[in-house]
């Protein structure tokens, strides 16, 4: 599932890419539209909206790959030094325990 949302997120940064190249085009003095200032308005604020919307996708998608749940212990990511040295603590107490 996470190659998924990996592939994702590149598409979505090469279409912001494409989305943002297009605006500077626009904002540079291009000629591809008409002189008319609600045309000019009309084709940049469709482009920022569409930059807004992939924002909001791409906030979705990584708060899916931080949310994941890991159900194998292939699938987990290493402990942290904190959280490894919690669990020998709690394992040294209760081999102690069961030592008494």
């Amino acid at each position: 599932m996470t190659d998924i949302l990996k592939t994702k997120l590149a598409n979505l940064d090469r279409a912001d890419t494409a989305l943002q190249d297009k605006l500077n085009h626009l904002s540079g003095g291009s000629k591809d539209i008409d002189d008319a200032p609600e045309k000019w308005a009309r084709a940049i604020s469709t482009l920022m909206k569409a930059m807004d919307d992939i924002a909001a996708r791409r906030e979705k998608i990584n708060a899916k790959i931080a949310a994941q749940t890991h159900t194998r212990y292939e699938d987990m990511p290493p402990p942290t030094p904190e959280d490894e040295a919690r669990f020998n603590d709690r394992f040294r107490k209760l081999i102690r325990s069961l030592e008494n």
